[in-house]
């Protein structure tokens, strides 16, 4: 029995058994040409810029709040050190996808808070389908779990 794989960054799409096509469950959508999927599990700066964009379609909060937010809403499991916070807040400040506003709070203090703009919900939006596919992958790869129609799983296995 002829076995071919076709990956896609190093997730198998396709597995041609016999001129077959069997398609892993959930990860069809990656074949999609239109529409390429970064599946990096080196995506932390996308990770840290989902959780503050998600933070901040509840409102307007300045730096040290986002920290106890996160904090608050991972029940501690998530920190972000501020040499984390700050880049990814200005790197979405460049990209439009929110804005700052300072306010003076005392003579010479001001807080800086940060807003999420229109194009920060679809970026959010973009970030948060990405995320949920890269899971979607993951937990099949860990259960386990894909279409297979074939007598002998061991050809499949690459035990041929």
């Amino acid at each position: 029995m002829k076995v071919q794989y076709i990956y896609y960054k190093g997730i198998v799409l396709w597995c041609i058994v016999d001129y077959n096509v069997i398609i892993r469950s959930e990860l069809k959508i990656l074949a999609r040409k239109e529409r390429k999927v970064g599946t990096s599990l080196k995506k932390g700066k996308q990770n840290i810029e989902m959780i503050l964009l998600s933070i901040l379609m509840d409102g307007d909060y300045y730096g040290y709040q986002l920290t106890q937010l996160i904090n608050k809403y991972s029940k501690n499991l998530i920190e972000i050190p501020e040499s984390s916070l700050y880049p990814a807040l200005y790197r979405l400040l460049e990209k439009g996808y929110v804005s700052d506003e300072k306010v003076k709070i005392k003579v010479r203090q001001q807080r800086i808070y940060y807003h999420i703009e229109p194009e920060g919900y679809e970026y959010y939006q973009t970030l948060l389908d990405e995320y949920n596919r890269l899971n979607d992958g993951i937990r099949n790869i860990l259960n386990k779990t894909e279409i297979v129609e074939s007598d002998n799983l061991g050809e499949l296995k690459g035990d041929s």
